[in-house]
Parts: C-alpha cells; structure tokens; sequence
C-alpha cells in the first residue's frame, strides 16, 4: 500500500493549496472530494419531505411543579446531549463519561454506557438503532440499540485526512451518512463517513459546522470562511454559497435555511432564505437588539422563529415577512402559548423535557443566585422545598427548590444576616442581623416580631421548640467587662421572659462556633483550655472537655452522646447525663472533619492526606465503607442524606456522591469557580445545596 498512501498524501496538499490559496468559489467553481480508496459512495433516492410529532411538552407551572421527574443520574460528568428513540420507548443522556439510557415513559434506568474515552461528540441515527459517540482517544464507538452493546471502536480519522479528532456528529435524514466536524487548536476539518460501511469517504479541511438537511439525505452545509456551502452529502459536490457566520440551521421541512451574518455597516442580521434556489427571502431583526441564536418552532399550528432576547423575553417572528408576531417577558414559569429554554449545549426541543425532568447541562445543577458577595447563612424549611439565604450586606431570599424561583427577597434590612433558624412547624423564621432579631413569617419574610436585643451583641438566635420560646445568645459590657448572656423571649408578645449569665466569663464575641444539642438541653463552644458545656435553662457550665478545640465536635441525633476529634488519632465519646468520657475510637490520624448520619448508626470521618471518608457503624463498631471522590481534592464538607444511603462530599471546588451500599461515586458536580466549604442535603431529601466562597449557591435533584 505505500503508492495509496503517497496518493492520499498528494490529494490532501493540493486540497489544502486550493484552500489557503483562492478565494472562496462562487457557484461555477467546485470543491474537488478525496476519493476514498476502499469505499464506493452509493446514491440514496431522496424521500418525501415529513415532520415527525413533536413531544407534548409541559410547561413547568405552579399547579404541575411537583410531577416534575428526577432521573437517576450515573457518573456521567457534564451531559451536553440527549436523545429520544423514534416511538419514544427511551431516552439517551449523553456525559462527558458515557451514556445513560432510560425508559422513555417511567424514566427509569435501564443502563449506563460506559465510554472509552471522554465523549465530544454523539449522535443517534434517525431509525433509532445505531448510536455514535466519538472521542478524545481519536475513535468513533458503534453502540447497536437493540442490545445495548458496543459493536465497533475505530479510528476516527483512518487514512490521516485531518489531524484532529474531537468535535460533533451527525448523522443525515436515512442514517446512512455521518458527518465529523474535527476541532483542535487551528487545524479545522469535516470528515463525511458511510455508516454502513463504516468507512470515511472523503474530508473537507478547513470546513466546520456539518449540518445536514432535515428531509434530503444528499444535501450538506458547512461554514468555511464567512461563507456557508451547501453541496451534495454523498461526494462533496458544491452547489452554490451564501454569505453568513457559523450559527445556521434548516427548517423542520428543510425548505427554509436560516443564518447568521454580518451586513456591512448595519448590526447583526440573520437571514432566511429557500433551499431549493438559494433565494433570500428576508432579513430579521430590523432593531438593534443583540439576538444570540434562533430556533425554528411550531407557532399556534404553522412555522415561525424564536429566540431568547437580551432581557430574557422570547421574541417570535413571522417566517413571510420578519415582522415580530409576539414578544414575552421572562418570568420563568413558561406561561404563553410556548416557552423556549436555551442552553448552550443542549438544543431544544431536548433542553426543555431536560429542564422538565430537573436535569441541565451540567449534570443537574441549578444557580439560585449569585450575587457575588459572601454567604452568610442558609436554612432549610423542614418539609417544604424552601431554602433560606442570608448574603453579607445584601437583602435575605426565601428560595423556592421546586421552582428554583425567588420567592420573596426581604428588603426591609440589608445589615448582614448571619443565621437563621425555622421552628418544627416550619412557620416560623427567626432572621439575626448585627444587632436584632426579627421573627418572621416563614413564606412571606413577613415581620411578626422584633426582639429588641440591642443590648447584645452579636446575637445569636435559636427558636426552642421543646418550650416554645425564642433564645438569644450574645454579649453585653457591664463595667467595661464583657458578659454572655442567655435570654429567653416570648414569639407571640415579642416580651423578654428571662434572662442568664452564662458561668465562666466565656468569649462568644466574633466566634459563632456554638452549636445547640438536639434536644436543646446544652450549649456547646470552644473556649481558652478546651469546649465548654452549659445547661441552657440555668445557664451554668457543667462540663469542660479538655483538649477538645475547634468545632471538630457533634451531638448524636438523640442528644446523649457527643463526639470530639482530638486529632492524635483518636475520638472520644462523652456521655451528655454525666459528661463523663463512656467510650473511644481510632481513627486516621490527619480526621479532621466528620458527620453523622439522621439515625445515629453511621459515622462518616474526613482525612487530609489520603482525601476521602470512611464510614463508621456505630452499632457494630467496625469500619464498613470508603469513599473516595473521583478528583483528589481538599474536603471542605460533609453530609448524610435523611435515609442515611448518600453522603455528599465537598472537595475543592466540585461535589461528590457516595453511594454507601456501594462505595461507589455515582455522581460528581462540574467544578465551580469558587471552592466549597459547605454542603446540605434538604430535609425531605429532594434536593442537595453546596454554596462556594464566590457567593453562588447552586442545588441538584438528587438521584
């Protein structure tokens, strides 16, 4: 073979001479193909121009929000595609890490695909059997979707046309062309494949963006240059060009091809033309308006074009005569007679049943808000899907998870929050500020009361459910000495009740390091020469743990035993009806961090150096499970689901989930910008929060 090798080469070079050389060829000039040496290109008859059914999709709305689907999520990384088989029997969420098939009406998971490599581009042919992942390691994988297996890897790339190998897959109307746009640095080619043969057919270097006609099988456009070329699918013959960027598209029917261009000395257009005769038909938008990308859509029973503005409205155009049909507000519930979510990698209609079903394109994670100032606090409502957050300086939010809406932003004080608490009933929320407490209504922030606590400071407040009462903790100065004090409140009055001065002259001034016991019997801090313990009514110290500092200590969930990393390598259990020390356990010598599960069976420890938890039964006093996060970061935080199945690891600046049964991460967050020094399960389980240092709070629907 090596004269077919050194012709191969001769093609290549004078294609690409072609390519740098001339100026992009008008409709009497065309592109020359590479033969391919072992594959014949067989014609394809055209079929009859058809529209498959779009899906129902439902729009998210306060009455159907809690039918929202969660789908077990396996390691998939980032999911940038999806995929539903013809008859809708089953959905393909496609990860950087491989596949997840699901069953198309349940949404349960049949099977996770396994990659050989990280996935960059994917795509399922148009009858349903075949899948296409193509790779970093320079492969396509044939996956045969009758048996869920992988049939064939190869080489992406096998006769060295191109010389990357990593960009997007499609396949044409019947299946029987793929199409490989090839991305890497500056170098730039499209690759056309038989998919029956499985063999390349000829290369386009130099051109990107292969998209194929919706209905003729033998019709290809692709970018190159600021000119788009629409040329014939089986041989690369080029028809004619037309003016425009990278950003195009056909119509569902493939009679219409809209693209996005730039008119000398006028703003940004797209323009709409006919296929058939390359006829431009108009030019939209006639305003300003910066418009990132359109989407043809079904409009009120005929075709139209919509796209997202600068202010998050949709906008609709008609497809006759450019003119805007109609424009909404964004209000993110999808009211009107359509709603469009954009994603930049996910294109609808698969982003808005991705958006339904709780799942974007990083994984599942949604962006509450980020206001790029320091979380103070946060408080999860104890049923409801609520999460309340407390900002630095910055207005407090009543946070609605199902929804992912802001419900209600508390305006009336903007001094830094610096704790919350939420009575059992979860009707009650108790906001703490620099110098006051306000009682409030749990669902409209609304102000029931304000305890004038003004002669603490730094108060911290604790609503008792055992009695009833609100508790505010802080420091007051009594002839130039400082005294902590306990005070107790009545929340229907607002009246002060009692008051105690906590024994031992502690320092609670600029630490919030107290904790309270479940049963709200005890107040635990460190203190000079170890943690401190006082009995909340009488307000006396009854115990001093010696050598126990930080707020490396916890409450079990019945409030009976507390626990303490000495970090020597061992734990202490002290007994809370004597304070005595009833029991001890090794642990790694660099624990440093550690957490209890709901029950009270499960204890999970942090380490420093080996970057994982291992879990504990506390029932059987024996080591049952390691964890350790697919990225070796530093563990910020730690935290148990309710069931006690799940453990959520903070690490660096991605999350991890564990999967106890089976000691296996079954999901990993995308990394965020900042790193993660907290992170929560909600009380029903639902939902899983983690806030970074940048002041981004972000929640995924839990698997």
């Amino acid at each position: 073979m090596p004269g077919m090798k050194h012709k191969g080469i001769y093609y290549l070079l004078l294609i690409l001479v072609l390519f740098t050389a001339c100026t992009p060829p008008g409709t009497d000039i065309q592109l020359s193909a590479l033969p391919s040496p072992d594959v014949t290109p067989t014609a394809f008859p055209s079929p009859q121009p058809t529209r498959p059914p779009l899906p129902d999709w439902q729009k998210i709305t306060a009455e159907n929000a809690t039918e929202i689907v969660e789908l077990v999520r396996p390691n998939l990384g980032t999911a940038n595609q999806a995929f539903w088989t013809p008859g809708g029997n089953m959905l393909f969420v496609v990860g950087e890490a491989g596949v997840a098939v699901y069953d198309g009406n349940t949404y349960a998971l049949i099977k996770y695909l396994d990659a050989s490599n990280v996935i960059t581009g994917s795509a399922l042919s148009p009858n349903g059997n075949l899948l296409v992942l193509a790779t970093t390691g320079a492969d396509l994988e044939f996956w045969d979707m009758q048996s869920l297996e992988r049939t064939d890897l190869l080489p992406v790339d096998p006769l060295h046309w191109c010389s990357s190998s990593r960009g997007r897959v499609s396949f044409n109307s019947n299946g029987s062309l793929l199409a490989i746009e090839e991305l890497s640095g500056h170098e730039q080619c499209t690759l056309i494949w038989d998919s029956e043969l499985r063999g390349a057919l000829y290369a386009m270097p130099g051109h990107i963006r292969p998209v194929f006609s919706p209905t003729d099988p033998n019709l290809l456009a692709t970018y190159y240059r600021q000119n788009i070329y629409m040329r014939g699918a089986y041989d690369g013959e080029v028809l004619y060009y037309l003016p425009g960027s990278f950003d195009y598209q056909f119509s569902p029917d493939g009679e219409l091809f809209v693209a996005e261009y730039v008119a000398e000395g006028e703003h940004d257009l797209f323009a709409l033309w006919e296929v058939e005769k390359a006829v431009l038909r108009l030019t939209f938008p006639d305003t300003d308006e910066y418009i990132s990308r359109v989407y043809f859509i079904d409009w009120q029973d005929n075709n139209a074009l919509a796209s997202i503005g600068a202010d998050g409205g949709l906008i609709i155009w008609d497809l006759l005569t450019g003119e805007t049909l109609e424009t909404q507000d964004h209000d993110g519930t999808g009211n009107g007679d359509f709603y469009l979510y954009l994603s930049k990698h996910i294109p609808a209609p698969g982003a808005i049943h991705l958006w339904l079903t709780g799942m974007h394109a990083s994984g599942n994670e949604i962006t509450l808000s980020d206001h790029g100032g320091w979380i103070t606090t946060f408080a999860f409502h104890p049923e409801q899907s609520k999460l309340f957050l407390a900002y630095n300086n910055q207005p407090a939010e009543i946070w609605d998870l199902t929804l992912g809406k802001l419900e209600v932003q508390i305006e009336e004080h903007i001094e830094r929050t610096s704790s919350f608490d939420v009575s059992a009933a979860g009707d009650i929320l108790l906001t703490e500020h620099d110098n006051f407490v306000l009682l409030r209504d749990a669902f409209s922030g609304t102000v029931l009361q304000r305890f004038n606590s003004g002669f603490l400071t730094d108060p911290r407040a604790y609503y008792l459910d055992s009695t009833d009462q609100v508790l505010i903790v802080g420091e007051e100065k009594n002839n130039n000495m400082w005294v902590a004090r306990l005070t107790f409140w009545d929340p229907d009055s607002g009246e002060l009740l009692d008051s105690r001065v906590m024994e031992g002259e502690p320092d609670l001034y600029g630490s919030r390091n107290i904790s309270i016991s479940p049963d709200e019997r005890f107040i635990v801090s460190p203190q000079t020469g170890g943690t401190w313990v006082w009995d909340i009514p009488s307000g006396q110290r009854v115990a001093l743990l010696q050598h126990m500092y930080g707020k490396v200590h916890i409450f079990d969930p019945s409030g009976e035993h507390l626990l303490g990393v000495l970090g020597d390598g061992t734990l202490p259990i002290w007994e809370t009806s004597n304070w005595q020390q009833s029991s001890q356990i090794a642990i790694p010598e660099d624990a440093f961090l550690m957490a209890m599960d709901p029950e009270g069976q499960l204890l999970a420890v942090a380490t420093s150096l080996a970057d994982n938890v291992v879990i504990r039964d506390m029932v059987t006093n024996h080591w049952i499970a390691t964890c350790q996060p697919d990225v070796y970061n530093i563990i910020g935080d730690i935290a148990f689901d309710p069931e006690g199945h799940l453990l959520a690891i903070a690490h660096d600046n991605h999350v991890a989930i564990c999967d106890l049964a089976t000691q296996e991460i079954i999901y990993e967050t995308p990394g965020q910008a900042h790193w993660i020094p907290q992170v929560a399960f909600h009380p029903t389980g639902q939902f899983l929060i983690s806030i970074n240092w940048g002041g981004a709070t972000q929640y995924w629907g839990v698997p």
